[in-house]
């Protein structure tokens, strides 16, 4: 049995600063729509971001993923639908697909990514 990878001083060399936006709510039975309880909030956040592979690419979920995507790898939970915006380049992301390493790897998350705003990279 594996008792838990500790990749973070692997990582730590190849983070850099991210942005994740925060929208905190709930599914409302009532009306059957999500709730938001507040405004979005930016919480500042250390994570790698790196290319997608081609075989990433090619077996992704229903073929959706390109060259302008990418995988973050951080040590936290990230939601679905979820924005992240990269520091280093200032490109905003969606949280598309989550691959859950952390019962290996020491609380490690890998999710897919989409760029926001095509090539550019930019909300729009």
């Amino acid at each position: 049995m594996l008792n838990g990878l500790d990749f973070q001083d692997v990582l730590e060399e190849l983070e850099h600063n991210i942005t994740i936006i925060e929208h905190p709510g709930e599914w409302s039975t009532e009306s059957n729509e999500y709730v938001y309880q507040s405004d979005p909030q930016s919480v500042s956040a250390r994570a790698v971001i790196l290319p997608l592979t081609n075989d990433d690419i090619q077996y992704g979920e229903g073929g959706t993923y390109t060259r302008h995507d990418r995988k973050i790898y951080i040590h936290r939970e990230l939601e679905h639908g979820q924005k992240i915006i990269d520091e280093r380049d200032s490109k905003h992301y969606t949280v598309q697909q989550e691959k859950d390493y952390s019962l290996v790897a020491s609380g490690l998350r890998i999710y897919f990514i989409v760029r926001v705003g095509g090539a550019g990279g930019e909300a729009g």
